[in-house]
């Protein structure tokens, strides 16, 4: 209904049910709302009008709260589907490395998991690596982008992005370092792979014998870091106790560019005449700057006696 016909069915029951004082008070009262909204522009508001604009605000709100979410979770999703991509690329490839100096290693991926923590700089894909020079050093790629790589206790950073065929995942390393990561044994066209002068089972005899001609410093260079690690003292402590090593058989359990396994049957002879046969299985990673399989690991499988 219109305030003017409200206006004057009020004046209409005024006049009829009510006595004459309180009309004029009602009608002093109305009087003066009129003439503050007609010449002061002060006119009541309809009602809940501040209600609805509020309501309106928070719809608004949660409409845009209810946007970021999704984007969140859309960017999660493509993080996620992402990290599956680089576990897949890491863990089925190979490694070729290029330090600062210039000297290059290659190297294998031994284990890999993606990782979902709290913190993103925890977050990302792991990997583990074996180096042709016997190191192993650990790499995690972050969703950000960037790389932190553990090596002797020691952490580095860096960034890594996809080639432009996205076969090949890279590395920079803030130092200078350069990683790639390939799904087949990769090298460098113009650092081509040598024939290889030697084979583990070769270079398993060669230590041996030079055991048996009691050179301890040039059989130490048969270990690789991991090995030497232990310490040459506890070394020599050891080998200067044996007089002769027979090497009675060899078997190649598996090799590729970087690793090989092979189990050998020996007999130790001591020099307080102790006799000692065992077979061992030895763990060889292959070394560019010597050319040749170096001990990396060694096992017992059976002792004879």
């Amino acid at each position: 209904m219109k305030t003017t016909s409200k206006i004057t069915l009020f004046f209409s029951l005024c006049i009829l049910g009510s006595t004459l004082s309180s009309c004029k008070i009602v009608t002093g009262y109305l009087v003066e709302k009129i003439a503050d909204c007609a010449l002061l522009n002060q006119c009541p508001q309809p009602r809940n009008g501040p209600e609805r604009q509020q309501s309106q605000d928070t719809v608004q709100r949660q409409e845009t709260e209810r946007q970021q979410v999704q984007q969140r979770n859309q960017k999660f999703v493509q993080d996620k589907f992402d990290a599956v991509i680089v576990n897949t690329q890491v863990n089925q490839g190979y490694v070729f490395l290029s330090s600062k100096s210039g000297k290059e290693f290659t190297g294998r991926v031994t284990n890999s998991e993606i990782r979902e923590r709290q913190n993103l700089e925890e977050s990302g894909v792991a990997a583990w690596i074996d180096w042709s020079d016997g190191q192993t050093s650990s790499i995690l790629f972050m969703k950000n982008s960037r790389v932190r790589v553990w090596e002797k206790g020691f952490e580095y950073r860096g960034k890594w992005y996809w080639g432009a065929n996205d076969n090949l995942l890279f590395v920079k390393m803030d130092g200078g370092a350069q990683y790639k990561f390939s799904q087949g044994r990769l090298y460098a066209k113009r650092h081509p792979e040598q024939p290889r002068q030697s084979s583990p089972q070769q270079d398993l005899r060669n230590y041996y014998q030079t055991l048996n001609n009691y050179k301890y410093q040039s059989a130490w260079n048969f270990l690789s870091p991991r090995l030497q690690s232990e310490g040459y003292q506890s070394y020599i402590d050891w080998w200067t106790q044996v007089k002769r090593i027979e090497v009675l058989s060899t078997k190649l359990i598996s090799e590729d560019g970087f690793h090989s396994t092979v189990d050998s049957r020996l007999q130790y002879f001591t020099k307080s005449g102790r006799e000692i046969n065992q077979i061992l299985r030895f763990d060889f990673v292959w070394d560019t700057g010597s050319q040749r399989w170096l001990i990396n690991k060694i096992e017992r499988l059976a002792l004879l006696n």
